[in-house]
């Protein structure tokens, strides 16, 4: 198994993590109409839930080297560059499968990315 596999496994493994990323994304998007400049207020939300997402997910490397397996990774024919960047491509496909998530949810939901909220009225 590459470390690709391993860590797309390891983040979608526990329950609240397999919430954060699919779950709160897609109930962003029935957040109430008449947020900054016209777009919806759960969009605002959900940037900020981007954020979250990709700090807590990235906080997965950080107990890697809290539980020394950076070290044992340095023994193994695997290269830090080769380990950071499966890890870091897992991590970026999870997080635009959640804006995946979104984009057809608010597509689902009849609403516009693009149009002002005045616009979304006359519709």
């Amino acid at each position: 198994m590459t470390i690709f596999n391993f860590a797309l496994i390891r983040s979608v493994r526990s329950l609240p993590n397999l919430i954060l990323l699919l779950g709160l994304p897609a109930a962003v998007v029935v957040l109430p109409v008449g947020g900054w400049y016209g777009l919806p207020l759960g969009y605002h939300f959900y940037g900020i839930l981007l954020l979250f997402c990709a700090s807590k997910l990235v906080h997965m490397i950080m107990e890697d080297r809290k539980n020394k397996i950076l070290t044992r990774i340095g023994v193994a024919p695997v290269t830090h560059f080769k380990y950071l960047s499966q890890n870091l491509l897992a991590f970026a496909l999870l997080l635009v499968g959640q804006s995946a998530v979104v984009t057809c949810s608010a597509w689902l939901l009849r609403r516009s990315f693009w149009q002002s909220d005045s616009t979304l009225q006359h519709v």
